[in-house]
């Protein structure tokens, strides 16, 4: 009875009454070898999202799944000691070691049949790659992961399959399709009361319609999720939410908000130490200085948002790096950076640096802020026919990331971006640019979804080598937003022209 009411506790998002309580079961001889190491494990997971930054901790830590390896109790619940072993290669950003301990983990559920186990660890090996930013691998496992389940039986593949379900789909620009099962799992967290999964699943859901530019329904989900933070005295917590808020704001277009939300959230990483998320966090900083530089201009304000967007992507890609999204992101932001000063050697250096990441990984969002940027760089230098070719890479790798992309980097929305938009820099260049939009119109109206570059099979919902008309009908179709009526490239373009 005292385990379970220490696992009550436990569920109840009272971490450290809990270790408490685990601890007590540990120590006391009279409890049983089995009872003491359920409970050595559960105190294991605890140490580990608590005291893992702790002088020694990790040494004790380690002592502690050591003492429940040696123990005579072989089962799912023990197996367990594995999941915190990778959590620790987490920690320390040594993906080998995540996906070694994980597939240990998963070999132990299949050993004792337990659905639910392989369910978690197959979804632990998308976490893994997601976090490396393994697209094209993600996607591939995605679509195996179900057959190894199904191989406990076609109750446990039915039972257990929407537990495959990540959020990592959201980073491929597949926003719409993520939003049932992050719904999905919040309803669960609330009809189960299950307080310690509350804030993520809150996270997952708002910024997941913030995404969709669904900003006050996002709105309602970060003031509970702050409001759970504050009651519960997380300030680690509620700093890690503000980073992702403050993503949103920017998007919003409330810069200073969000540039503040976001110094707290990279301040408390870099404080606290959280590896995984300090480059996730230092990115999404420099992308909205870069927005408040292109709103202050040509002015000291202006300038000074550049050098601490420069600053904050190169801190990005210190001892940081290993997340190649991020990466990447801090790569292109540092294109434009230097694209803005007028560097333009520089800005192709970190150009090329960015696709040689970008185009295996399919970070289309990416190849169409290299190709733009490239396109002005182009356009600048007098070569016309380069411009051209860059801006159609440009607008077909932003409607194979999805079509919201698509629209900000047209800019006829006048949606706050780190990019200079196709639209508004053609228009000001006069006339010539004039004709290069209409160009790209009648070009937009006649070919279809492919590049020079393309990979054999794609990570995109839209399909290669279709119209780009009917490309963009289902991209359109796929991202409905907040169902307001949507401009089709044909009719901004001509918008634009008139």
């Amino acid at each position: 009875m005292q385990y379970y009411r220490a696992r009550l506790t436990h569920l109840e998002a009272a971490r450290d009454e809990a270790a408490k309580a685990y601890a007590a079961i540990r120590n006391d001889p009279e409890a049983g070898v089995e009872l003491r190491a359920y409970a050595s494990c559960d105190l294991a997971y605890v140490w580990v999202h608590t005291r893992m930054r702790a002088p020694g901790a990790r040494e004790e830590i380690q002592a502690l799944l050591d003492e429940v390896e040696a123990l005579p109790v072989r089962d799912s619940k023990t197996a367990s000691i594995w999941d915190c072993r990778q959590l620790i290669h987490s920690f320390d950003l040594n993906w080998n070691g995540v996906t070694d301990c994980t597939l240990k983990l998963l070999e132990l559920y299949r050993e004792y049949r337990d659905p639910l186990g392989v369910a978690h660890s197959l979804k632990l090996l998308k976490e893994n790659l997601f976090l490396v930013g393994d697209w094209p691998q993600y996607f591939a496992f995605s679509q195996r992961a179900p057959q190894i389940l199904a191989e406990l039986g076609d109750d446990a593949a039915a039972a257990y399959a929407p537990l495959l379900q990540h959020r990592g789909i959201l980073w491929a620009g597949r926003y719409a399709e993520a939003e049932p099962f992050v719904r999905a799992e919040l309803e669960d967290v609330r009809e189960f009361k299950h307080k310690e999964r509350l804030t993520g699943a809150l996270l997952h859901v708002g910024y997941t319609l913030g995404l969709q530019r669904r900003f006050a329904e996002a709105e309602a989900h970060f003031a509970e999720l702050l409001e759970v933070h504050r009651v519960r005295g997380n300030t680690f917590g509620r700093a890690s939410a503000l980073g992702w808020y403050g993503r949103l704001k920017g998007m919003a277009g409330e810069l200073e908000t969000g540039i503040a939300y976001l110094r707290e959230r990279c301040e408390a990483d870099l404080t606290r130490g959280n590896p995984n998320g300090t480059a996730e966090g230092l990115v999404w900083l420099g992308e909205v200085l870069e927005m408040q530089a292109r709103r202050y201009g040509q002015t000291p304000d202006g300038t000074y948002a550049l050098w601490e967007a420069q600053h904050t992507y190169l801190h990005s890609l210190g001892k940081f790096a290993s997340r190649k999204h991020y990466d990447c992101g801090a790569l292109a932001g540092l294109m434009r950076v230097h694209y803005a000063q007028g560097e333009t050697e520089q800005a192709e250096t970190y150009a090329t640096s960015a696709e040689q990441l970008a185009r295996p990984f399919e970070y289309n969002e990416y190849l169409a802020a290299i190709a733009l940027t490239r396109g002005h760089m182009a356009w600048n230098r007098g070569d016309r026919g380069a411009a051209r070719g860059l801006y159609r890479q440009a607008l077909i790798h932003a409607l194979r990331f999805n079509r919201f992309a698509l629209d900000e980097l047209l800019g006829v929305h006048n949606w706050e971006t780190p990019l200079v938009p196709l639209v508004p820099f053609c228009l000001a260049q006069g006339e010539a640019g004039r004709e290069l939009l209409r160009e790209l119109l009648l070009w937009w109206q006649r070919e279809t979804n492919r590049t020079d570059l393309d990979p054999v099979s794609t990570i995109s919902p839209v399909g290669l080598g279709t119209s780009l008309l009917a490309a963009e009908q289902l991209a359109r179709r796929l991202e409905p937003g907040d169902g307001s009526p949507q401009l089709t490239v044909v009719e901004q373009l001509r918008a634009a022209l008139q």
